[in-house]
């Protein structure tokens, strides 16, 4: 893969206090039973989440205050089909496809079909899903002169599902660069993508199977490995030192991962890296795991959307879930003196302790709480998430629907041509607080302007039982913040 690789060319913090404190604005609460969730508020005695509780009528329609009932989330089985993702030309020809080991089996003859009802229906920008059974679920979204298509068999959160293809995307776009692929097919609009994206087809296939296993893309942020805040202060200090005299020319990223966790990082000062963008380059530096190092070319979405930066990848220590080196340059002519920079980093004390850390318990975990299951927590500030090590996919579905609600609904572009008095479709508004109930679990999501919370708890837990746990949760966070999130060097 090395060989193959080096061939390829061309907010302000959360408030204080309670969740529902006294004299601050209410939040809003959406509840999937309305009428079950204010009989459980009643018998909780004066609180201000069994107030709120109660705001919700009981016959389902929403009272005063902007309190309205979620969308019913149906119950998924706990491993549905996979999903499967398409890529195709403007001239209907299939670029990339990512599915099962089935999937390249009638691939050009699905490509065709796909391609007809493109045709049939018109591209647009925006996201176009079409159900075609209960459980299929096809989504279009077009950026020319390209077409993704994702085919599930479970309804998904329609933000989740338009983020997931613009993700697929940008992998496609940081092999070519849009200037390279507008080129390509205005001087051929009929070439033929695939030859060219073969030989890093796994590549991409490592930036969908990540973004599938994680959370992290509906949050909209970068994993995070929590870390004794000493042990990762050494870690930057150890970057900064390997980017000395001998180190590449135009340095943009130095990080250390733990699998799909960010361990450290170090990136140029007035610089902002965006979680797409990272979730690209570890996805490439995903692929060198079994190599001894990896040299890549990439064009980064954000960070250098119309040339390309240099990606090389190295394990520290031998082992395939040893941490991963990584540093990013615009030098092609970089790979000796990354290396030199990877081995300085090796020598520093500090790395030599980082096994033993990561075999030891996470620093700062919460304490087992009854009735609570796992956390997902994201900084908006930071764009950095804390998630648990493993999540069923039908429980990450049922997050990405919390957060839909959370967020609202995208701005919809108005149909040119269309009638000024023409009625638009009612657009449902952002909650602050979404609680989902079903037989066996109990679901909250919270947002505020400086965090994202998605919390699985049991479901014997009462509305005020939930909200004082998610306080508990936060106040935890923000108590331990050194240790849950990456605070990065800058050069």
């Amino acid at each position: 893969m090395a060989s193959v690789w080096r061939a390829w060319a061309a907010a302000p913090d959360a408030p204080s206090g309670s969740a529902w404190e006294a004299g601050s604005a209410a939040p809003a609460v959406a509840v999937t039973d309305p009428s079950t969730a204010a009989q459980q508020a009643e018998s909780s005695g004066p609180s201000a989440a069994a107030g709120l509780l109660r705001r919700v009528h009981r016959d389902g329609e929403p009272g005063p205050g902007a309190v309205r009932p979620a969308d019913e989330v149906v119950d998924e089985p706990e491993v549905p089909a996979p999903a499967l993702y398409m890529v195709l030309s403007a001239a209907g020809k299939l670029v990339y496809v990512h599915g099962d080991d089935t999937a390249w089996g009638g691939a050009y003859t699905q490509a065709g079909v796909l391609h007809a009802m493109l045709t049939l229906f018109g591209a647009r920008e925006e996201l176009q899903h079409i159900s075609l059974a209960p459980a299929l679920h096809v989504a279009f979204l077009s950026r020319a002169p390209l077409h993704v298509v994702g085919v599930t068999h479970c309804a998904e959160a329609r933000a989740l599902v338009r983020a997931r293809l613009e993700h697929v995307y940008a992998a496609i776009l940081s092999l070519l660069s849009a200037p390279r692929l507008e080129r390509l097919f205005a001087r051929a609009p009929n070439v033929d993508l695939m030859g060219l994206i073969g030989p890093m087809a796994q590549y991409v296939d490592a930036a969908v199977e990540a973004m599938h296993a994680s959370l992290a893309r509906a949050l909209d942020a970068v994993p995070v490995r929590p870390l004794e805040p000493a042990l990762r202060d050494a870690l930057n200090v150890a970057l900064l030192r390997a980017l000395g005299a001998q180190a590449p020319q135009g340095v943009l990223y130095v990080q250390l991962w733990d699998d799909d966790r960010l361990l450290s990082h170090a990136h140029p000062r007035h610089h902002t890296p965006s979680p797409t963008d990272l979730a690209l380059l570890h996805a490439m530096a995903r692929c060198s795991a079994s190599e001894e190092e990896g040299w890549a070319p990439l064009c980064l979405p954000h960070a250098a959307p119309h040339g390309f930066v240099y990606v090389y990848a190295s394990r520290l220590f031998s082992g395939a879930h040893a941490p991963l080196f990584v540093l990013v340059c615009a030098d092609r002519d970089g790979l000796r003196a990354s290396r030199a920079s990877r081995d300085r980093v090796r020598e520093a004390r500090c790395v030599a302790a980082l096994p033993g850390a990561l075999a030891e318990p996470v620093p700062g975990a919460l304490a087992p709480v009854p009735g609570l299951r796992d956390v997902a927590y994201a900084s908006r500030r930071r764009r950095q998430c804390v998630l648990p090590r493993a999540m069923p996919e039908r429980r990450r579905t049922l997050y990405a629907h919390s957060l839909q609600a959370l967020r609202g609904a995208p701005p919809v572009r108005a149909t040119p041509g269309a009638a000024d008095d023409a009625r638009a479709p009612p657009i449902a508004a952002p909650l602050q607080m979404v609680v989902q109930r079903t037989a066996h679990e109990a679901l909250l999501g919270w947002r505020t302007q400086a965090f994202e919370l998605c919390m699985h708890a049991s479901p014997l837990l009462s509305a005020s039982g939930l909200g004082e746990l998610a306080n508990r949760v936060v106040q935890h966070m923000r108590t331990h913040e050194r240790a849950m999130f990456a605070t990065a060097a800058t050069f």
